[in-house]
């Protein structure tokens, strides 16, 4: 069989596969969670892939095509879960219909890569932030169930984001309270002197993931 990948994910996988040196083809859900690629995935032919790629989206998008509903919609009706129950027991609930719903997509094909692309704290720590060690237990898990993952974090570096800018956090104190209560999206971490616009990576990241990516595709051939 020839060598085809499908890369799939959320709006971070708009630009990467674009340069990988393999045919392939891109499918970027924008503002889409797992759930919703799912029900998606089931209506192509997988066959006619070697490999798949699935950059992750955040868990808080936990909704399926049928029922919908945006980031913000999604993130509101967790923030209204934490007024009658403990916010903990809420986070790990969430994270653990995640985990389930990754061990049922892992069926859609024998060979698939899970690939952990974090900028800003996106996709664990933001919008939702759901532990400090957050990206370790993700990586726990896929060892302990013995699926195919890649992890790749610019979490506090400079360089990596579509837009940022340097700040003077004196001065600008102001400025960056203003953006970040505009975004309403919580944990967004920015580089020490620094702030984030946009947390989608730039051409940099997007090379580099593509480089990581080729290390795995490479590997399975």
């Amino acid at each position: 069989m020839e060598t085809k990948i499908l890369c799939v994910g959320c709006s971070f996988t708009r630009h990467w596969p674009d340069y990988l040196t393999v045919d392939h083809d891109k499918k970027a859900f924008c503002g889409k969670g797992l759930w919703y690629i799912h029900d998606e995935l089931n209506n192509i032919d997988l066959k006619q892939y070697s490999q798949i790629i699935c950059q992750l989206p955040t868990p808080v998008r936990y909704t399926s095509k049928d029922l919908f509903k945006t980031t913000r919609q999604s993130l509101q009706d967790i923030f209204n879960l934490f007024k009658g129950a403990i916010r903990d027991t809420v986070e790990a609930n969430l994270l653990k219909e995640y985990k389930d719903e990754i061990l049922k997509f892992n069926k859609l094909h024998d060979n698939i890569v899970y690939f952990i692309f974090n900028i800003g704290g996106y996709p664990f720590k933001h919008p939702l932030f759901l532990g400090q060690k957050i990206d370790e237990e993700m990586i726990d898990f896929f060892k302990k169930e013995g699926l195919n993952y890649v992890y790749l974090s610019f979490e506090g570096e400079v360089g990596y984001a579509a837009n940022e800018r340097e700040i003077d956090e004196e001065k600008d104190a102001e400025l960056v309270e203003r953006l970040e209560a505009e975004k309403g999206r919580g944990h967004l971490i920015s580089p020490q002197g620094y702030l984030i616009i946009d947390l989608h990576p730039n051409r940099n990241a997007s090379e580099i993931a593509a480089n990581k990516i080729m290390g795995v595709i490479n590997e399975k051939k």
